[in-house]
Formats: C-alpha cells, structure tokens, sequence
C-alpha cells in the first residue's frame, strides 16, 4: 500500500474515531519523511500527485492535536504532533537542514528560548528516529 493510502486511511480512523496503532503511525512518519528526501536528493520538488497526502497529514496533525488517543499517553501524542509539524515543515519549505544530515525540525509551535538550537530529529535509520521520538516524549513528560 502507497503512502499516501495509509495517510488517507489513518484521516479516516480519526474522522470516523475508529482505533489508531501509535507504532503504525511512528513507521508511517518515518517512511513518509524517506519518500519526501527521495523528491529532494533529485532536487525537482514535489510532484503535484503527493499533494493530496499533504493534506492528509495536516488533517491527522489537526486531529491528533484535538482529540486525545485512546490509551496512548498526552506525551506521545504531542511528540508525535512534533512530528508531523516537522513533515509539513519539509513539504512547504521543501527540505530541512539542521545539525544532522536527514533531520527534521521538532516543536515548531512551541517557544525555544533565546541561545537555544531549534529542536531536530535525527532521521538517518528508523532506529535514530525512535531514539529521537522517545527523547521527545522524555523531554514532553517533563512539561506537564
């Protein structure tokens, strides 16, 4: 199944507040950032018929953000918010560079202090961005 069918689907999950796999939803972040990188290593921008999946992720952002997920902590819904920011991030700007070669910007609605270095995700492996996901919700855990 394409990418831009999960998307479709796990909007519709959340429109229709059916049962939505946090873990599914983590590998879809990070197969979804490989396929953007794809478009920007050949460096000919995004092809119009990806758009639609655009908007898929920031209706699933939108909902993520307002309606909590059953039994996954407010920590891990909020990071994987963070996530899908930084997706949009790269869809609107077209790329992201940052301290790590295949990055993508992190807590882009909240406020870094002054000196601080925006916040990244290291997306090299799908291991990195995990370690990266669950510093977020370490880091989010603390917040509260």
């Amino acid at each position: 199944m394409t990418n831009e069918k999960k998307w479709e689907q796990l909007w519709d999950a959340f429109r229709y507040e059916e049962a939505v796999d946090i873990d599914d939803l983590k590998h879809l972040i990070f197969d979804t950032y490989d396929y953007l990188e794809y478009f920007i290593q050949e460096g000919k921008g995004f092809p119009l018929y990806i758009l639609p999946m655009y908007k898929n992720i920031v209706q699933t952002r939108t909902a993520l953000d307002l309606t909590p997920v059953e039994n996954v902590p407010a920590p891990v819904s909020a990071a994987a918010t963070d996530f899908l920011e930084g997706l949009c991030y790269i869809y609107e700007h077209g790329s992201y560079s940052g301290y790590y070669k295949r990055s993508i910007p992190l807590g882009l609605t909240r406020h870094t202090p002054a000196g601080y270095a925006e916040p990244e995700a290291n997306m090299e492996t799908y291991d990195t961005f995990l370690s990266s996901f669950e510093d977020l919700v370490a880091y989010l855990s603390t917040q509260e």
